[in-house]
């Protein structure tokens, strides 16, 4: 039997227990997390190793909880995990009428596939306990994602460049994890420049553009202005020969190009 970690908002509890019950009944192994979280706290360690060691994440999708910042970090932490190794673990259940999290579809190649609750839970609930008993399947095989190890929660983080265009581009954005940023779905194309920029409130540039260097990144200007939201970009740089992202494309060390 497998373990299983449940990823939900703690406002639908009383419809996620009995799904819950009827895992713990077919013999399945489910950490749970029962703590409730305010606005002010922060994922711990913990809930990360305990993503990283089950076989499977069970996320309840409704109203509620996909407006949860730590259940959207607990998703993309589960997404990080199946990048790095190749293999799925993130079951989506859809319990609400709701819009899906923007990673889940983030392109047309990548449709996560998800239980529909809504429609047929006796269904759903075979379906799920089926893929419980069976090996986690190949994903992610041929796809490039980005890390920025930046410990500092609730940044806009965007990936510009030649090939993107330099602007604000959605689909450039990365996704908040428990303790790092997570980019997926681009395409990596060498000798072309590129950037990051954190978009930020006027008064929150000065205090990023501190943390960002004391943690090694390099921060270039002042930074423009976005002329949809009027907020501050703050630009920066990865260091030469920084493990970034999972291709064979390294970057210079004058003009942050990928080079082969």
């Amino acid at each position: 039997m497998g373990d299983v970690f449940i990823s939900y908002s703690h406002m639908d509890k009383d419809k996620v227990q009995g799904i819950v019950s009827k895992i713990k009944d077919a013999g399945h192994n489910v950490w749970i997390d029962e703590t409730k979280l305010s606005v002010s706290d922060t994922i711990s360690t913990d809930i990360k190793n305990n993503i990283q060691r089950v076989d499977f994440v069970i996320v309840f999708l409704s109203l509620n909880s996909v407006g949860s910042v730590w259940v959207k970090q607990e998703i993309y932490e589960s997404l990080l995990f199946e990048l790095k190794n190749k293999k799925s673990k993130l079951i989506p259940c859809l319990i609400d009428e709701c819009e899906l999290p923007t990673a889940f579809i983030k392109s047309k190649k990548f449709n996560r596939i998800y239980e529909n609750f809504v429609l047929d839970e006796k269904k759903s609930i075979n379906k799920i306990l089926s893929t419980l008993s069976s090996s986690p399947r190949k994903i992610f095989e041929n796809e490039f994602y980005a890390i920025l190890n930046i410990p500092l929660p609730g940044l806009e983080i965007y990936m510009p460049g030649e090939t993107y265009g330099w602007g604000k581009n959605a689909s450039m954005q990365y996704f908040e994890t428990v303790d790092s940023y997570l980019l997926f779905d681009f395409a990596i194309e060498p000798y072309k420049h590129f950037k990051h920029f954190v978009l930020c409130e006027e008064k929150k540039a000065d205090e990023i553009r501190g943390k960002l260097k004391s943690i090694g990144y390099i921060v270039t200007g002042t930074g423009d202005i976005d002329d949809e939201t009027q907020k501050r970009r703050v630009w920066f740089k990865i260091k030469p020969n920084r493990e970034f992202c999972n291709h064979p494309f390294k970057i210079t060390e004058d003009n942050n190009q990928w080079i082969e």
